[in-house]
């Protein structure tokens, strides 16, 4: 699969999870550098929106939208890139806010979902929702990586669960 980068086509790495389908396990770091497994998430709804680099406009966007309209549900929100923990750190502190992070810095999560763009090591955006058993309902691959991603699908994908 392929999405393009500023215009510039670039191949995503590894097959992509699809709706329907368990998700993947990984090993991913939050923001005390402590191991989570994304298996150990499974058991309530949860958004996983992945963004290629919290320190850029689209990004924040993406993650304080989310972070906004998911505060009253009963559903959990992690936001994944790989930034390192401590970035995350810094970046939720800067930004007065509490939302809950994953980094990918073992590329884990990049392997296991195939969302690594080829050649510069940061992860696509893309939204994934899934149910209480672990299965994806919802998934949106970006098709242009500096675009935002479709809130309100994914949000009215989560409400259904």
């Amino acid at each position: 699969m392929h999405v393009t980068f500023k215009g510039e086509k670039k191949e995503l790495i590894g097959l992509q999870p699809q709706v329907g389908q368990q998700i993947p396990n990984a090993t991913l770091y939050d923001q005390e550098n402590q191991a989570v497994a994304l298996h150990d998430l499974i058991g309530k709804p949860l958004i996983l929106s992945v963004v290629p680099d919290i320190k850029t406009r689209v990004c924040e966007l993406q993650t304080k939208v989310f972070d906004e309209k998911t505060k009253a549900k009963d559903y959990q929100f992690i936001t994944v890139s790989k930034n390192t923990p401590e970035d995350f750190k810094t970046w939720n502190e800067e930004m007065e806010l509490g939302v809950k992070t994953l980094s990918d810095t073992h590329n884990e999560f990049a392997k296991a979902f195939g969302l690594e763009l080829d050649g510069l090591n940061l992860l696509t955006r893309s939204v994934f929702v899934i149910d209480q058993t672990g299965k994806i309902v919802y998934q949106e691959i970006v098709p242009e990586v500096t675009d935002e991603p479709s809130y309100k699908a994914a949000l009215e994908a989560a409400d259904q669960l």
